[in-house]
C-alpha cells in the first residue's frame, strides 16, 4: 500500500519533480536564475540516486532508522520547494512543488507524525509564498494553501481507505484460515470417534451368522472415517473425489486398480461418494470374481464405475448395502444407479452424478 511503503513512491515522486523543474528551466519558466537552479537540482539528482541505493533494512519505516532518513527526505523535499520558490520568484510558478511533496508527507506518515509533519509543510509553505521577491497577494496565498491541503487530505482519505481495505481483508483471511483449521479438527475427532465405533462394533460381534451384519456395519463406519480423513487434510475446502475414492478402495482390498480423474467436490458430495464407493466395492469383492477395477471419470456428469468379472447382481434386491447406494445416488447426489454385464463376461456397476460448477481440480 502507498501509505506503507513510501520508499517506494517517494524516489519516483523526486525523479518526476526533477524533470518538471528541469523543462520550466529550459522553457525560460526559471527567470534570471536559471544557473541556480540548475545547481540545486543537481544537488536533488544527487540526493535521489542515494536514496535509491540505500540497504534494503534502510528503506522502510519499520525500523528506527528507516523513520529518521524518511524525515530527512520530507525535510529535504520540502526545503528545495522553498529555496526554488524562493530563487525563482512567483512567475516561475515553483510553489506547485509543494502540491506534489505535502501529500506525499502526508501519505507517508500515520498518527501524531503526520500532523506533525502536514503542519510543518503548510506553515513552510505559506511562509514561502510571501517572503518571495514578489509576495503574492493575500487572496493567492489563501488560494494555493487551499489547493496543497485538500491535495494532502484527499490522500490521507485514500490511502487510510487503502489500509483499511487491506486490515479487513488480512483479518478475514486470517478468519478463514482458523475455521479452516478448526474443520480439519471436527473431521479428525470424528473419524477418531467412528474409528472407536466401529472397533466397539467389533468387540461385540456375536460368533454365530449374525456376526456378518457387524461386519459389515463396521466396515461401513470405516469407511465413513475414511472419508473424514481426507475432508481433514482438505481444511473446509472442496474435497479431493480421486482421494476418497483411493482411500475408501485401500480400506477395503489394496490390490484393487484405482483409475482416477482428478476432480474437487463439495464436503457432503464426498462423504456420500465415499459411501457408495465402499458399498460398491464390498459388493463387488463378495459377489464378483477379480480383477476388480474402479474408475471415477469427470465429464459432463461425475461418473463412479466398479466392474468385476463375476455373474452380477441385482441392485433392487432387498440388501440394505444396495437399497442405502441406491438410495444416495438418487436422493443424495441426484444421480442414478445401472448395473449391467460387461462386454467381456463381468459385471459393472456404474454411479453417475450431476456435476456441481467448476470441479475439475
Amino acid at each position: 500500500m502507498l501509505r506503507a511503503d513510501p520508499w517506494s513512491l517517494g524516489p519516483w515522486l523526486g525523479w518526476l519533480t526533477i524533470v518538471a523543474v528541469l523543462v520550466a528551466v529550459a522553457t525560460d519558466r526559471a527567470g534570471d536564475h536559471r544557473a541556480e537552479i540548475v545547481v540545486l537540482t543537481s544537488a536533488g539528482v544527487a540526493a535521489n540516486a542515494a536514496a535509491l541505493f540505500l540497504p534494503a533494512e534502510y528503506r522502510t519505516v519499520e525500523t528506527p532508522i528507516g523513520r529518521i532518513l524518511l524525515d530527512i527526505w520530507c525535510a529535504g523535499v520540502i526545503g528545495f520547494g522553498v529555496v526554488l520558490m524562493v530563487i525563482g520568484g512567483p512567475e516561475s510558478d515553483f510553489d506547485w512543488v509543494f502540491v506534489l511533496s505535502i501529500p506525499f508527507i502526508a501519505m507517508a506518515h500515520q498518527g501524531w507524525q503526520r500532523a506533525i509533519w502536514l503542519v510543518v509543510g503548510l506553515a513552510t509553505f505559506a511562509i514561502a509564498l510571501t517572503v518571495v521577491p514578489e509576495p503574492y497577494p493575500a487572496s493567492g496565498v489563501a488560494f494555493r494553501l487551499v489547493v496543497v491541503t485538500a491535495s494532502a487530505v484527499l490522500v490521507v482519505v485514500m490511502s487510510d481507505a487503502v489500509a483499511h481495505e487491506a486490515e479487513a481483508r488480512s483479518e478475514a483471511a486470517t478468519r478463514a484460515q482458523l475455521e479452516r483449521l478448526l474443520v480439519a479438527e471436527a473431521h479428525h475427532r470424528v473419524k477418531n470417534s467412528l474409528q472407536q465405533v466401529a472397533e466397539l462394533l467389533i468387540l461385540s460381534r456375536p460368533d454365530d451368522s449374525s456376526g456378518e451384519a457387524f461386519d459389515e456395519t463396521a466396515a461401513r463406519i470405516r469407511s465413513i472415517a475414511s472419508v473424514h480423513s481426507v475432508l481433514q487434510s482438505a481444511e473446509g475446502m472442496d474435497a479431493p473425489a480421486d482421494a476418497v475414492v483411493r482411500q475408501v478402495v485401500a480400506g477395503i482390498d489394496r490390490t484393487i486398480e484405482v483409475d482416477a480423474e482428478p476432480v474437487r467436490v463439495p464436503t457432503a458430495t464426498a462423504q456420500q461418494l465415499g459411501i457408495v464407493a465402499n458399498e460398491l466395492v464390498v459388493n463387488a469383492v463378495q459377489h464378483g470374481a477379480p480383477p476388480i477395477t474402479v474408475t471415477l471419470s469427470v465429464g459432463p456428469s461425475l461418473r463412479l464405475d466398479v466392474t468385476d468379472r463375476g455373474p452380477g447382481y441385482d441392485p433392487h434386491g432387498a440388501r440394505l448395502g444396495l437399497l442405502l447406494i441406491q438410495q444416495i445416488v438418487e436422493q443424495g447426489l441426484h444421480g442414478r444407479l445401472d448395473v449391467h454385464r460387461d462386454v467381456a463376461g463381468g459385471t459393472g456397476t456404474r454411479g453417475e452424478f450431476v456435476v456441481p460448477p467448476e470441479v475439475p481440480g
